[in-house]
């Protein structure tokens, strides 16, 4: 679907569907869940037989009712829509982890295409498993320490935001193209997060990007072939992040503040310091949230591509030639955006189903011509719809 397609059949129905009372943007009254030690429960699955959505959704509730902090005896926690994020993609591992200090972590490990024969697909699932156990100690570790970067004095750190919503996916795209292998992987880091005391929330999406050529090169087997043998590039990847959902009752050219990068960066193999405006004050002097982000792209650009009146950021990260490091090897890029959050809901309590936020990535490879030009770009996308109640 275009970007323009996309965009006007949301907006068509966005501000029509919410209505009640509003809510005042106030903190909410949260009883946090006690914990001494990070937490955390597992599933795996393997190629023959993965996991399904009813496992998925069981563990979460569990989860999320024994670790979540609670608001009016309902956990606090926007957990991604399975069948957006997921649909028929094979789950091959589950982590949910929570330190007792915000909403749980999810993690999934994911590849598309057919299910192997039986007895076939043992190591593509033991890779995967791997994957999910290293997901699993970089969240324990992450809730072990301080995190965050204050940029200001006057600023927030990000990590005394409360985290509402977050997901870490490993996903192993499936066979296309004209040479029928798969492209390459990428892992996603999503955190959404809410402030403590005013009307505001923000988004960190994190991807990096194992083109198929450097897969391929490691020895495993579906990303080359005896006519292609060097396998696809990084090309590109565009990020949305849509806040203008019909729970939020900001007008939709109010509800972007501010968005990360702001501009174009280039040629950056570094950690950057980021600072959000919110458009807000704190005694006096402009408020804001600052995190540091680790990212490599040399030879190629993330540009900034929002309109702020759209309530939705916009983010294009292009490499510059098929030549270059970025696309050979990983490419780590990351973009944030901040939001007025001032959610519409229900007078009379009950829980329903809403939408806070849209995460929609769209991904592009292509190989490595003669003429260093790129040829047979092949296209997918994966989406993040983080679902809440109130």
């Amino acid at each position: 679907m275009s970007d323009e397609s996309r965009t006007s059949s949301r907006r068509t129905v966005l501000k029509l569907l919410g209505s009640g009372a509003v809510a005042a943007g106030t903190a909410p009254r949260l009883v946090r869940a006690a914990a001494d030690a990070v937490v955390a429960e597992t599933l795996r699955g393997n190629s023959g037989k993965p996991l399904k959505h009813e496992q998925i959704r069981a563990v979460r509730r569990r989860f999320a009712a024994k670790h979540a902090p609670r608001d009016g005896g309902r956990p606090q926690v926007a957990f991604t829509d399975l069948s957006e994020t997921i649909g028929d993609s094979r789950v091959m591992a589950y982590n949910v982890v929570s330190d007792g200090s915000g909403a749980p972590r999810e993690q999934f490990a994911t590849r598309d295409g057919p299910a192997d024969a039986p007895g076939v697909g043992s190591e593509r699932s033991d890779r995967l498993h791997e994957k999910a156990d290293e997901m699993l100690a970089d969240a324990k570790a992450a809730a072990e320490s301080s995190g965050g970067l204050s940029i200001q004095s006057t600023g927030d750190n990000w990590s005394d935001w409360y985290q509402y919503g977050s997901t870490d996916l490993y996903h192993e795209f499936p066979k296309m193209g004209d040479y029928d292998v798969r492209p390459g992987n990428v892992k996603f880091v999503n955190d959404v997060r809410k402030a403590p005391d005013q009307d505001r929330a923000g988004a960190r999406v994190k991807l990096r990007m194992e083109p198929g050529r450097q897969v391929c090169n490691d020895g495993f087997d579906g990303y080359c072939s005896p006519t292609i043998q060097d396998g696809y590039k990084n090309k590109r990847a565009v990020i949305f992040q849509d806040w203008d959902q019909p729970v939020n009752s900001t007008p939709t050219e109010d509800l972007l503040t501010d968005t990360d990068p702001e501009g174009q960066i280039s040629d950056v193999t570094t950690t950057r310091s980021v600072s959000l405006g919110l458009e807000a004050s704190k005694s006096g002097v402009a408020a804001s949230v600052g995190y540091s982000s680790s990212v490599t792209l040399p030879a190629a650009e993330l540009v900034d591509a929002t309109t702020l009146a759209a309530g939705e950021s916009e983010h294009k990260f292009d490499v510059n030639s098929p030549k270059s490091n970025s696309s050979t090897y990983n490419a780590v890029f990351e973009v944030g955006s901040a939001s007025r959050w001032t959610p519409d809901c229900a007078a009379d309590g009950r829980a329903t189903r809403r939408v806070m936020l849209d995460v929609h990535v769209d991904l592009q490879w292509g190989l490595d011509t003669p003429l260093t030009a790129w040829g047979d770009v092949i296209s997918d996308d994966k989406s993040f719809t983080y679902v809440t109640y109130c």
